[in-house]
């Protein structure tokens, strides 16, 4: 647009824009495979797929399907897949070296190794152009929750440590229980460090609130044999198809559980009553009310 610093004769239709492209010249091993974004914003669980070629790194065709996702997924070590794009460009950024070649996978595959891996011949807009590229987002309940260990147990928002809303530690997230029974809810309770009882107290009244996640994570189921909270069988939401299902919980548990030393055995009291001349009558057994 001609004209001097400071004064033009310039309109909006003058406007320049541009387009920047990234890459990435690191060396890689061939078949490698990663998730790529421009954007430090981006989550490490999603972006473009990439795979290494020749020993560059090559965003994936636009044309892979739903099981091609699943798969890279599984591949990089996630559960599974939440969903997936087909013009990554426009959400991760532009790449400069754009494969003209596609994964299509099976829903049996688990490595792209097993996938069919086709050349698109029909138009080079249609793959190798800088939008064109296959994004994945794979299902990551840790991301943006508390680190915790696979088969954690915790209590929260109780009066008290031995009492509150049980959550589960599940993919490295914490999770609500959405069904607890007495053998599991005393497994919890050792898991915790109360090891002097072989039971708790249930509640499925909500007292100690709710959290609303969402999570493929169901519930911990426990059998009169098992002797460890790790014994026990996981059970989560079912995946239909490529993607992992999740859901909140209908009912979120709570727990209390005990320890001996609170009372004298054989002692009587009246609790939460007005005066203390009435309340609910309780004994101590074992130490506890």
């Amino acid at each position: 647009c001609p004209g001097t610093l400071g004064s033009s004769n310039c309109n909006h239709y003058d406007d320049i824009a541009v387009r920047c492209y990234s890459r990435d010249l690191s060396s890689c091993i061939n078949g490698q495979i990663r998730l790529w974004s421009a954007y430090n914003t981006t989550r490490s669980n999603e972006g473009v797929l990439q795979i290494c070629k020749g020993g560059q790194w090559y965003s994936s065709c636009r044309y892979g399907n739903c099981y091609t996702a699943k798969t890279a997924c599984k591949q990089l070590g996630y559960e599974g897949l939440a969903y997936y794009k087909t013009n990554a460009g426009y959400y991760y950024g532009y790449y400069y070296l754009n494969d003209r070649y596609y994964y299509s996978c099976s829903s049996s595959a688990t490595s792209l190794s097993q996938c069919s891996y086709i050349y698109y011949y029909y138009s080079t807009y249609k793959c190798g152009y800088y939008t064109k590229a296959f994004g994945v987002v794979c299902y990551d309940p840790s991301h943006g929750s508390a680190a915790c260990d696979n088969g954690d147990v915790r209590l929260i928002n109780g009066q008290t440590d031995n009492e509150g809303r049980v959550e589960y530690c599940y993919s490295g997230a914490w999770s609500p229980v959405c069904q607890l029974d007495s053998t599991t809810a005393s497994l919890m309770c050792k898991k915790l460090g109360y090891t002097q009882f072989k039971w708790g107290t249930v509640f499925d009244d909500e007292r100690f609130g709710r959290s609303d996640i969402s999570s493929n994570f169901n519930y911990v189921s426990c059998s009169s044999s098992d002797t460890d909270l790790s014994e026990c069988s996981t059970h989560n939401e079912v995946s239909t198809g490529c993607y992992v299902s999740s859901s909140v919980c209908t009912t979120e548990y709570g727990l209390q559980c005990y320890n001996p030393g609170d009372c004298s055995d054989g002692d009587v009291r009246l609790a939460d009553g007005d005066i203390v001349q009435e309340g609910r009558p309780e004994v101590c057994i074992d130490g506890v009310w």
